[in-house]
């Protein structure tokens, strides 16, 4: 499947700044935890049949973000390597993400909005919001051009 159009990183940079809070409330309620891997048996064979399942759903066109991020979960829990593990777990992690980045605005937390208002001034526009977070993020030496795409020239964005 084609990208139908080019990556928003704004509000990529938005839904990874409330992973950060929720880590950082999951930290404080149980801090670091260090949990076992090791699935085997009844329990592997059970998330075989779940992610063949997930797998059978999208080939039959049923491409929906349940079925993508579940089908990316088992593929971490039963990997037993830990370097591919990790790298299931990272493509789950940027499942996750795109899934709530394709929440429409509307549906963002209001605490959220109320932080874009007050950085372009209510009533929210996205555009002038957007533009000020790759302000943002070019102040901190990130270049991107218009659509929030880095420059892979290292050169100046383009805007």
């Amino acid at each position: 499947m084609m990208p139908s159009k080019a990556l928003d990183e704004s509000r990529t940079l938005l839904v990874l700044s409330d992973v950060l809070d929720e880590r950082r409330r999951q930290h404080a309620l149980r801090g670091t935890q260090s949990l076992p891997w090791g699935v085997r048996g009844a329990d592997a064979l059970a998330l075989r049949k779940v992610l063949a399942l997930c797998r059978r759903r999208q080939d039959e066109g049923a491409d929906a973000w349940p079925w993508v991020i579940v089908e990316e979960a088992l593929e971490a829990a039963l990997e037993p390597s830990a370097e591919k593990r990790r790298a299931e777990l990272v493509q789950l992690a940027a499942v996750a993400v795109q899934a709530a980045e394709a929440l429409p605005v509307k549906e963002w937390p209001r605490a959220l909005v109320a932080a874009a208002a007050a950085m372009v001034g209510p009533p929210i526009d996205p555009v002038p919001y957007y533009r000020a977070l790759l302000d943002a993020a070019r102040s901190e030496g990130a270049a991107c051009d218009a659509t929030g795409t880095a420059d892979a020239t290292g050169g100046p964005p383009h805007v």
